[in-house]
């Protein structure tokens, strides 16, 4: 249920509220396959072939009713966006030593295929029927097909306290996407090469010194993409672009950390990224605002981590993590310049305290503080919880119960948007309060621990913020 109301004394005064009886499911699969090969003459000569399978989708089915209307003649109307993405991923890696030198070389192969299938119908009613037309306008089918084909080499050099790598990757990805129902295509092919380098100082008692520099490169995903218009809040229209570029950004690091029975990070880095993905607010008419993706401007982080774990005796363990950023946003959309910047915050801590094998009690909790974009920001959130674990049989079988925020049952997450044209602000109510109980069960032993392979898959060049 969400309620509209309009009083500005330029226009006729409108009024409504909405009902809106929405289903949303997710389906997720993720399989992979790893084959090393080592040499019996040189240890540390590996040949790696690596596979993997992703694919998930996500469907949004909205049945949408107007009530108590006071001047607002738009029909009622249901909306459905069936919306995923399927990859296929190939690779190979060699690692070849030689003395104080590790040369290291591979060939990957993304396949990705994204869809979207929307649809709409507007309600009306024929001699007391209702009758459901398709809104043609807000009918689509859409495919969006990216390969990226990419070959890297990377040299390592070790001296008694010094580590030096540096590589270089060198990527093509084509971009072949197609709406069916409009019958138009979108090509793009680009070529990126993407150097790396670090530095490593080891120092006495397990603790180091890194310097790093990474130039990365980030590719939209199917929720950035996708052209589905959702209407379930009639006054803020949402839809991707179809039309986003990649991202590239250059990172540096410094990073210090000991290990042992205390183990202690703390990492500064500055990002920089130029024409970067951000969500925008546009007017499009009084009280009526798109929001979509645009590659807009650039975006500055200055960040800190913190990461610290160490035991209280022989039954108490202490984790604590704080991300502290701040933020520079700034660019140009719809011919109107804006510019945003202030601090963020992410903390997380946790106590585990363990009083013989088959007994585990945790407590937990965290704080983030807003998320900053070009045009506004978040509210703030805090969450915790407290779980409990029993095991017997030697294991094979554990029970978990989990309380999250038990003395709040709903939280209201607020996001704020300020432009020359509108100040505006939107709410979304969801539980909050949650209780899970799971149950394991182990069988089978093992009479060593598994091997795993030095080189596996690892896809992080997709944004994916909704």
């Amino acid at each position: 249920l969400s309620t509209f109301e309009s009083s500005s004394p330029l226009v006729i005064p409108q009024s409504y509220n909405l009902l809106n009886n929405g289903n949303n499911g997710y389906t997720g699969i993720d399989a992979s396959l790893n084959y090393q090969l080592g040499f019996s003459k040189n240890k540390g000569q590996l040949l790696t072939g690596s596979y993997m399978y992703s694919f998930f989708k996500n469907t949004q089915e909205d049945e949408l009713r107007v009530v108590n209307r006071l001047n607002y003649d738009s029909p009622d109307y249901n909306q459905q966006n069936d919306a995923g993405s399927r990859e296929h991923t190939l690779q190979i890696d060699y690692v070849q030593p030689i003395n104080k030198l590790t040369v290291e070389a591979g060939l990957k192969s993304i396949l990705r295929s994204n869809y979207s299938l929307s649809a709409a119908q507007n309600l009306s009613t024929f001699n007391g029927q209702d009758l459901l037309t398709e809104d043609l306008d807000r009918t689509n089918e859409f495919n969006y097909h990216q390969n990226i084909y990419s070959a890297y080499n990377s040299y390592t050099y070790q001296l008694t306290n010094w580590t030096l790598k540096a590589g270089v990757r060198l990527e093509h990805t084509r971009v072949d996407a197609n709406f069916l129902t409009s019958s138009s295509a979108l090509e793009q092919n680009y070529t990126n090469l993407v150097p790396s380098v670090s530095v490593q100082r080891r120092l006495k008692n397990n603790q180091s010194f890194t310097f790093g520099f990474t130039n990365r490169l980030q590719r939209p995903g199917i929720w950035q993409l996708n052209p589905f218009i959702d209407r379930a809040n009639p006054q803020i229209i949402k839809t991707g672009n179809p039309d986003l570029q990649p991202v590239t950004s250059n990172l540096l690091e410094l990073n210090y950390a000991k290990s042992g029975t205390n183990t202690f990070n703390i990492k500064a880095s500055y990002f920089y990224t130029g024409s970067a993905i951000q969500s925008v607010t546009r007017l499009l008419a009084d009280t009526l605002t798109l929001n979509t993706f645009a590659n807009v401007g650039t975006n500055r982080i200055a960040r800190l981590d913190f990461n610290d774990n160490f035991p209280i005796g022989k039954k108490v363990n202490v984790s604590l993590n704080t991300n502290i950023f701040y933020v520079w946003i700034s660019g140009f959309d719809n011919g109107q310049f804006y510019s945003n910047k202030g601090p963020r915050t992410n903390t997380f801590a946790s106590i585990i305290y363990k009083p013989g094998r088959e007994w585990s009690f945790t407590t937990s909790g965290g704080y983030n503080r807003r998320y900053i974009n070009l045009q506004g920001s978040s509210k703030d959130y805090a969450y915790y919880g407290l779980s409990a674990a029993k095991s017997w049989l030697s294991k094979a079988f554990t029970l978990t119960g989990t309380l999250s925020n038990p003395f709040q049952a709903r939280y209201a997450f607020t996001q704020y948007s300020r432009t020359n044209d509108f100040y505006q602000s939107n709410t979304n109510n969801s539980y909050y309060r949650t209780f899970n109980v799971s149950l394991n069960y182990k069988f089978g032993k093992l009479t060593s621990d598994i091997k795993k392979n030095q080189r596996t898959i690892n896809n992080d060049d997709k944004s994916n913020s909704k």
